[in-house]
């Protein structure tokens, strides 16, 4: 059972409410909720959730019906009688009743309340941020579970496609926060100032010259008690080490810019390495294709004759002699000589040599053990 936040605005109300609900919680007792929260919903009506112009039915879970984190419900009082969707149509036609119905979908969200769910949730699942935490290039806070699910799913928003690997995260470390209960909704704050990690200050992440875990401090306690938050980090840092949490307009272009350049940076890299490793490959193919070449080549030679490729003159007839040379060095004490002798010719190519045909190679041969002497 998963909890998250929604943005729920009533018909009438001034301002839109981010409720807290479960994601097993009905229509119904959203809308329950939203009254026990405000007190603004009348008891003569039955009213209704919508979502993106469709009502969800009382009975259905916020799960059930896909809604989203952060999603923009609606609740509209149902009038008795008509068509029982809490309208009337009447001589118009139902085209041009819906395209009413939709242009009212696209009010304004009120922005605190937009911000305030942006700094206080992971920006892949849209959960509450809790520890462990992370933060990419751009300031964006994390769940770091979340990101890894995303990354070993291969499902990161388009708005992320920047962060690839683990490498481009940066560990974080959060302080709770101890505010009052109007600030319930923020969990997290500075650790010198105790402001709430809410938006409304400017928040930086800051590493020690080495990196490691960076720790999120307000800029007002950077720019007043810099001693106490070289204290926390641990030692110095460089302006590479500081990062500003969620920036916006020109620091945002800023950051955006660099990141660019860095993964083009790794690109480069990374196909000057492919590259390298691929001229070595074919050097090395080249070498054993010549090498290959040099000893067929030989053997060649070897077949035809010998090392030093023979001479024309050469036939069976002189292999048959160093044949027969090394058979009788070998040659028993107590072995005829003929038949000994016999076991290492070729009676069949001495008849052709002696007709004065060529010998079409060198087959005669003879082994005792492991060695082998060819003709």
């Amino acid at each position: 059972m998963a909890s998250f936040q929604v943005l729920v605005r009533a018909a009438g109300a001034p301002s839109t409410l981010a409720l807290n609900v479960e994601s097993s919680e009905t229509a119904s007792q959203v809308v329950e909720k939203y009254a026990h929260a405000t007190g603004r919903l009348s008891n003569n009506f039955r009213n209704r959730l919508v979502h993106c112009g469709n009502t969800l039915p009382e009975t259905i879970s916020l799960a059930e019906a896909s809604i989203p984190p952060c999603a923009l419900l609606e609740i509209i009082p149902r009038l008795q009688g008509g068509g029982g969707d809490g309208g009337s149509t009447g001589a118009e036609s139902r085209s041009a009743y819906l395209a009413m119905y939709r242009g009212k979908q696209h009010d304004k969200v009120n922005p605190e309340e937009e911000r305030l769910a942006k700094w206080t949730s992971c920006s892949i699942s849209g959960m509450p941020l809790h520890p462990p935490c992370a933060a990419d290039e751009l300031g964006n806070l994390f769940n770091k579970e979340a990101v890894v699910q995303a990354l070993l799913a291969k499902k990161v928003p388009r708005g992320l496609g920047h962060i690839t690997s683990m490498k481009h995260l940066i560990d974080i470390k959060l302080e709770e926060s101890q505010g009052t209960a109007s600030d319930a909704a923020v969990h997290f704050a500075c650790p010198v100032t105790g402001l709430p990690l809410s938006g409304k200050s400017k928040f930086l992440i800051i590493q020690g010259k080495e990196g490691g875990v960076g720790h999120v401090v307000s800029e007002r306690a950077l720019k007043e008690l810099p001693m106490v938050v070289k204290e926390i980090v641990g030692g110095d840092w460089t302006p590479e080490h500081v990062l500003p949490v969620y920036p916006q307009g020109e620091d945002l272009g800023k950051r955006q810019e660099a990141v660019m350049a860095q993964r083009a940076a790794e690109l480069a890299d990374k196909l000057e390495k492919k590259a390298a490793k691929a001229a070595a490959k074919g050097s090395k193919s080249g070498i054993n294709g010549n090498n290959k070449r040099s000893a067929a080549g030989t053997r060649a030679k070897v077949e035809d004759g010998g090392a030093d490729g023979g001479r024309k003159g050469d036939g069976v007839g002189a292999s048959s002699k160093r044949v027969k040379s090394a058979a009788e060095e070998l040659m028993p004490s107590h072995a005829d000589a003929k038949v000994w002798n016999s076991l290492f010719t070729n009676k069949e190519k001495e008849a052709e040599a002696a007709k004065g045909q060529k010998s079409k190679g060198n087959t005669d041969y003879m082994v005792r053990g492991q060695l082998k002497y060819v003709a």
